[in-house]
């Protein structure tokens, strides 16, 4: 019997990347956790015996601790929201007739207004560009600024209105992520020399998932900070990355 409870420890350790769990709160706690894992790229299964990490985080802190990392590199722990191109199909219901269809990108958004700014063009002749501003990927104002600059159109939550015009908007996700990727920075750290990194800070984890994020959850990342420029993940390295296990 003592040979086996000693070989408890030794077991759990040995597991513990591969068994550890999704986010989840402990008991009546505002404290959770959420691993993070080294992940095959093509597959997108956890390498075992990878790096990972561990972050716990309460509603407005968390502290992360990652492991198996390469020595002297910069991290950024990282939200990174699902925000893809999107095909807008605006169905004339009044003032014209027919569907048009537009391709949208969004470029900024700004976390304390809740409000995105974008480009997009006419799918049927691109010399119809144009740029938009919104809160979602249904409530917006687009301003044509090529072909017939100053048109403008005005939807809310679908509904939309033109010059004289009225429409209908139907919303269709591409699944081609908008690159250089809008982000927002948990926090930083650099890998020890055992390939460590511990990275802690103050965010409003309230304020995830944004507006626009195609998922009802957030992504957490750990990230190279050198494949980061102002706002957006612009490299892309994911065989160096941690993803999480579960959304947030």
């Amino acid at each position: 019997m003592k040979k086996m409870l000693a070989l408890i420890p030794i077991l759990l350790v040995a597991t513990l990347a591969l068994a550890a769990g999704p986010s989840k709160t402990s008991g009546k706690s505002d404290m959770a956790q959420l691993y993070l894992y080294a992940k095959d790229p093509v597959t997108w299964n956890i390498i075992p015996d990878g790096a990972w990490g561990k972050m716990s985080y309460s509603s407005n802190s968390f502290v992360f601790n990652g492991h198996g990392l390469t020595s002297g590199t910069d991290y950024s722990l990282i939200y990174y929201p699902d925000i893809n191109v999107l095909t807008l199909n605006f169905e004339c219901t009044s003032g014209c007739s027919g569907t048009y269809t537009h391709t949208m990108i969004i470029d900024t958004f700004d976390k304390s207004t809740g409000v995105f700014t974008g480009h997009g063009y006419y799918n049927a002749d691109n010399s119809y560009t144009w740029t938009v501003t919104g809160t979602s990927k249904d409530t917006f104002t687009l301003v044509y600024m090529g072909s017939n600059a100053g048109y403008t159109v005005t939807c809310v939550s679908g509904a939309c209105t033109g010059p004289g015009q009225a429409f209908t908007l139907g919303v269709v996700d591409t699944g081609s992520a908008v690159w250089s990727h809008p982000i927002d920075i948990l926090g930083t750290g650099t890998a020890n020399g055992g390939g460590n990194v511990n990275i802690a800070g103050d965010f409003n984890f309230k304020s995830l998932p944004w507006t626009i994020d195609l998922n009802s959850g957030s992504k957490i990342w750990l990230v190279k900070s050198s494949d980061i420029v102002p706002g957006k993940l612009s490299g892309w390295n994911p065989t160096e990355y941690l993803f999480e296990y579960k959304l947030i």
